[in-house]
């Protein structure tokens, strides 16, 4: 599932504490997903069918993803964050919906890969009598 530059995976074989599936994230991929737009969201939304209430990068710090980046203008179901229990300071999505919880409880959790970006800069020089638009002339380009 993809994202402009990232792709957002779902782990849904591990149950794991927030730390857990950061660490999990962080070492396998990049992170916990973070910093969701609208279009993000809409596709996260379309992978949680499967699973209920998964982890994902938002923690309490004045709430922040876990890429550090401030967060703001979420989507909070109706009198969340409340922090129950004093220790809700982890979030998760259900129902289009954040909800604050404790960071110990165990969720499946979704990471987000970038896919890394390579340039090439290749020369080439081809000497014929026909048009480089020839279909020939590009199939002599392309096997070099």
């Amino acid at each position: 599932h993809f994202s402009g530059s990232a792709k957002f995976i779902s782990i849904t074989s591990l149950l794991l504490t927030w730390f857990e599936a950061r660490t999990y994230c962080r070492q396998h991929h990049t992170d916990l997903a973070s910093s969701f737009n609208s279009s993000d969201q809409n596709m996260l939304n379309q992978l949680l069918s499967p699973f209920n209430s998964p982890w994902f990068g938002l923690y309490r710090d004045t709430w922040k993803w876990s890429d550090g980046t401030n967060a703001t203008d979420l989507p909070w179901a109706p009198g969340q964050p409340d922090n129950y229990g004093g220790n809700a300071n982890c979030a998760v999505v259900y129902n289009d919906q954040f909800f604050d919880e404790p960071c110990t409880t165990m969720y499946y959790f979704f990471c987000h890969t970038n896919f890394p970006t390579r340039s090439q800069i290749m020369q080439l020089q081809v000497k014929s009598d026909g048009s480089v638009l020839d279909q020939a002339v590009q199939s002599s380009i392309f096997k070099q």
